[in-house]
């Protein structure tokens, strides 16, 4: 696999960089055709788009930052490379969820029922960044002796990481086969996508929809940790992922349960003026 999707002389534009912009258009078409019933049409979803894109880029990195902060101290010039890679992604989760809250107060929408509207598309989203993960080397699985495994060039993340680890040489122009998590992650998204829009179709109360992405994701997450080679921040016992993946878990089950008890408020449906 080549991270560089394309070189023009020294100017290099790289498959990660490239798999985010094709997951932000995918979900802006997504929630353009998930709108229209409701009045949300295209301009509707390509301002939230715009809302919600900048504040989790620049939560996801900040957070890569902060859990690699010995690596990028002797490389300043690498802190802004994002098309690189290096964001995750419940960093980025928790500045889009304050951005939408502010969207929706600006917008006077019912917050319950955007969020929903919100997270029928990050699913999708989700999976084009992890083919791009798969692209770029970064998020890799441990090696694996099964069918699916992939191989990765030298110098790419995963084969330092098993160099590091004496599973290699520095003579092996390939690694070991190892477990190709991002494409895990990558369909579990997309089936993930198609059970949020049905939900989010045939609820019957604002906050389904988003309680079920809170619960789903992250326990898909949960297990996925387990397979993955790349370096991980320990805590308690398990991953920080996987700390997080819990309490969003908890979360959900909270976001549900508090939804039942609150009286459903009408639904509205949003015109844009002509």
């Amino acid at each position: 696999m080549n991270p560089i999707f394309l070189q023009v002389g020294q100017v290099k534009i790289f498959w990660f960089g490239v798999m985010m912009a094709l997951g932000c258009f995918a979900g802006l078409i997504s929630w353009t055709l998930l709108g229209r019933r409701e009045g949300r049409d295209f301009a509707f979803a390509s301002d939230l788009l715009f809302w919600l894109m900048i504040p989790a880029i620049v939560g996801a990195r900040l957070t890569y930052l902060a859990a690699n902060w010995e690596y990028y101290v002797s490389r300043a010039w690498e802190i802004w490379r994002i098309d690189r890679g290096g964001l995750i992604y419940y960093g980025g989760m928790a500045a889009a969820t304050a951005a939408v809250v502010v969207f929706a107060r600006v917008r006077k929408q019912n917050w319950r029922r955007l969020f929903d509207f919100v997270a029928t598309a990050l699913p999708l989203a989700h999976a084009f960044g992890r083919v791009g993960c798969f692209l770029n080397g970064c998020c890799h699985g441990i090696p694996c002796d099964g069918f699916l495994g992939a191989r990765f060039p030298r110098n790419s993340p995963p084969w330092h990481r098993q160099l590091d680890q004496g599973l290699i040489d520095a003579r092996e122009p390939l690694t070991l086969p190892a477990h190709p998590v991002q494409l895990y992650e990558a369909a579990f998204s997309l089936a993930l996508y198609a059970l949020l829009i049905v939900i989010y179709r045939r609820q019957k109360r604002a906050g389904t929809t988003t309680a079920a992405y809170l619960i789903l994701y992250p326990f898909g997450r949960f297990l996925i940790e387990f397979l993955r080679g790349d370096e991980r921040l320990p805590l308690l016992g398990l991953t920080a992922a996987q700390v997080a993946s819990l309490c969003l878990m908890a979360a959900g089950i909270v976001w549900m349960t508090a939804g039942r008890r609150k009286p459903e408020a009408p639904a509205r449906t949003f015109h844009t003026p002509a």
